[in-house]
């Protein structure tokens, strides 16, 4: 042994490794002397038995020893001499993929992958070897890939890890490095790239745990893109294959929103539909999904099923209260709102006209109905509501007003007791028309005191004037008219 070599529990002094010159120190942290002793007596075989057949097997352990000290940069150096020791040694199989296993713990990965390569290519009939060095060429590309995401490059790491996905023996590293791949075209604005990436992942793993998310995000993608359908048929293509997925209910709804966008809105309804079937889990995006059922049929003139739709929207929240879940009024005031619309429609619809009793009759029924309907909706207190409601509520007390006194006349009056059938008329509808005018004001008055400020309002405030001046009061300041 070298009489030079200082020896402790827990540091070691090599002097020459390998023959590299006996004034290099190398310093070392051991497990105890023993483990020191069996280090400086395997550099010492080699400096001094360099032609003996068990060179490979001491260098060898000595590598092994130095690895897994986690002196790398020293292993491998012991590797390389097996190497190099001759080409007839049984050991080279080991020191190549041990070589290569250095490199790539040392993240040089390029000259990892170049070894395991070269295992394969070398040693084609060492099937354990060459199976692991193909998964470790994998691994070492992927790695590769990932160094230059660290260093900002994601075109070139986008671009290795679809190369890598399409090359690589190994189905795991495969499929995460396509996953990789459109995750990185997603981050440089290649979303068309990246959409037909994450399709591909169901084609080409069917098996893949990534098959869901990587559907959601070609549907989110599409969505950017503005292509709604292909957003829809992957939101749709995720939910069919596996409807208990994180995503799958945002998936669902997505697609019917997006088949709406889209103008194909029997599509729309039907999967609003299914995700009323399928899916309470979300309390807030099932109230939607029921109310854009309802808003498709109303958009189309269905009013009944409409109707039917919005109620089931009202239903709906209620027991979420009754069960003490939290839901946001804004969707269910729409829903009241627009079943108010519906009834100011029959209303409207009702002609006074002969026989004028039996129509006037049906006309406060309906009058009576709407102006409830309204009022249900106001009581959601949500301002955009709440003001269409109030606003509503005035054109229903002005459209009765108006109706009755153009309502048709007497056939037998004429003249003077014509004029007197009017004025009648007149002060009839004239309670009505102050009615009017109240609730627009009152709206006005809310409205100022809540900084609330739409388009109810203005049409409010429109009305206000009208009205002033056709019940004869223009001499009434604007200033007191409620924010007019």
């Amino acid at each position: 042994l070298q009489k030079d070599t200082i020896i402790d529990s827990t540091e070691f002094h090599l002097f020459n490794f390998l023959g590299k010159g006996k004034t290099q120190k190398d310093t070392l942290n051991v497990l105890n002397s023993n483990q020191a002793q069996l280090l400086q007596a395997c550099n010492d075989f080699y400096l001094f038995h360099s032609e003996s057949p068990n060179l490979p097997e001491v260098l060898m352990n000595y590598a092994q020893i130095l690895y897994e000290l986690e002196y790398i940069s020293l292993a491998r150096e012991a590797y390389q001499k097996v190497v190099e020791h001759s080409p007839a040694n049984p050991m080279l199989p080991q020191a190549y993929m041990m070589m290569a296993q250095c490199d790539f713990k040392q993240e040089n990965y390029l000259e990892a992958d170049l070894l395991f390569q070269n295992v394969v290519k070398l040693f084609p009939d060492s099937s354990r070897y060459v199976s692991k060095a193909n998964k470790m060429i994998a691994s070492s590309r992927f790695k590769n890939a990932e160094m230059h995401l660290q260093k900002g490059d994601s075109t070139l790491a986008a671009q290795e890890f679809e190369k890598i996905s399409t090359l690589t023996a190994d189905p795991a590293i495969a499929e995460q490095a396509l996953f990789e791949a459109a995750l990185q075209y997603e981050n440089i604005g290649r979303k068309n790239k990246s959409v037909e990436l994450y399709e591909m992942m169901s084609l080409q793993f069917p098996g893949s745990h990534l098959i869901d998310e990587s559907f959601f995000k070609a549907g989110v993608l599409s969505e950017e893109l503005e292509n709604w359908q292909r957003a829809a048929t992957n939101y749709l293509a995720l939910f069919k294959h596996d409807p208990n997925s994180r995503y799958a209910s945002r998936s669902l709804f997505f697609a019917a929103k997006c088949y709406e966008t889209a103008g194909d809105l029997s599509k729309a309804r039907a999967y609003f539909q299914e995700y009323i079937i399928n899916y309470a889990v979300d309390p807030d995006r099932y109230v939607e999904a029921a109310f854009r059922r309802g808003e498709i049929a109303y958009n189309q003139n269905s009013l009944e099923t409409a109707l039917k739709d919005f109620q089931f929207v009202i239903d709906a929240h209620q027991k979420f209260a009754e069960q003490n879940i939290s839901v946001e009024s804004y969707v269910p005031a729409n829903a009241q709102f627009l079943i108010a619309e519906i009834s100011f429609k029959s209303f409207d619809k009702i002609k006074l006209k002969p026989p004028l009793k039996r129509n006037l009759k049906r006309k406060r029924s309906a009058f009576a109905k709407v102006i409830k309907a309204y009022t249900e909706a106001a009581k959601f207190k949500v301002a955009d509501w709440t003001t269409a409601s109030s606003y509503k509520i005035g054109v229903t007390f002005e459209a009765f007003a108006d109706a009755v006194f153009k309502s048709p006349r007497p056939r037998n009056l004429s003249g003077e007791d014509l004029n007197k059938y009017d004025d009648k008329l007149w002060k009839t509808v004239v309670p009505f028309k102050e009615k009017a005018l109240e609730t627009y004001r009152a709206n006005l008055k809310q409205a100022a005191e809540n900084s609330i400020e739409n388009n109810w309002v203005l049409q409010s405030r429109k009305r206000v004037e009208a009205l002033v001046n056709e019940l004869g009061l223009a001499q009434v300041k604007l200033s007191q008219e409620g924010g007019s």
